[in-house]
């Protein structure tokens, strides 16, 4: 996976693929994106929109596209640049 990706451009994946960005906790730095079509939520570092995003994340931003079945493995790798 790439570690070239960064916030901003996560977050357009996100919300082209349906997810919200439904909060943002200042104090706890976090920001929550949700989509309800299949009832799956995504919880990142409230970061600069310009860092690369971690490839912790990325992990985790993967498995769960791919186990809600908003992604299979191949179209994900297509859409981060991996």
């Amino acid at each position: 996976m790439s570690n070239r990706l960064t916030y901003a451009r996560l977050k357009k994946i996100l919300i082209n693929l349906g997810f919200t960005n439904i909060m943002n906790y200042k104090n706890n730095h976090a920001v929550v994106f949700e989509n309800s079509a299949n009832d799956s939520m995504i919880v990142l570092p409230l970061l600069s929109p310009r860092t690369f995003v971690s490839q912790m994340h990325l992990s985790a931003v993967r498995r769960i596209l791919i186990e809600n079945n908003i992604l299979d493995k191949e179209k994900f790798s297509s859409l981060v640049g991996a």
